[in-house]
């Protein structure tokens, strides 16, 4: 037996979390002029994302920050990584736009590991593909 949440599709959504971890200055929201790529934002799986920012921190001479997570697995983050593909800067690092941002925050993220919202994958599910 496994804590994996299914849905009835029998695909897998939750094995893990899809973090987000900002490198560099959060554009305000309501700046009207098109976003400049300063930004980057990470688009990762892990089991523990707490501990995913602290080894990037490590690696990083700038701040980096945890927008948040969401249950998930590598399938999603591989969408997700596929739908903004066009962003793709270096690996899983993303030039932040409106359109990515926006994105991101429709989704109810997550700041503490140990509480999950019941029929959270469902949710991810739906919003990631209204994002496309």
């Amino acid at each position: 037996s496994t804590n994996n949440e299914i849905i009835d599709d029998g695909f897998v959504y939750d094995d893990g979390f899809i973090y987000f971890i900002l490198d560099g200055v959060k554009p305000h929201v309501n700046l009207k002029s098109d976003w400049d790529e300063r930004s980057y934002l990470k688009i990762g799986y892990s089991k523990n994302p707490e501990v995913r920012l602290g080894v990037l921190q490590t690696a990083s001479a700038k701040q980096l920050d945890l927008m948040g997570y969401i249950p998930g697995n590598v399938d999603i983050e591989k969408h997700l990584h596929e739908l903004f593909g066009h962003l793709r800067r270096k690996g899983e690092w993303f030039a932040l736009t409106r359109q990515l941002y926006t994105c991101i925050n429709q989704f109810e993220l997550i700041n503490h590991h140990p509480k999950r919202k019941a029929g959270a994958p469902q949710v991810v599910a739906q919003k990631y593909i209204a994002c496309a």
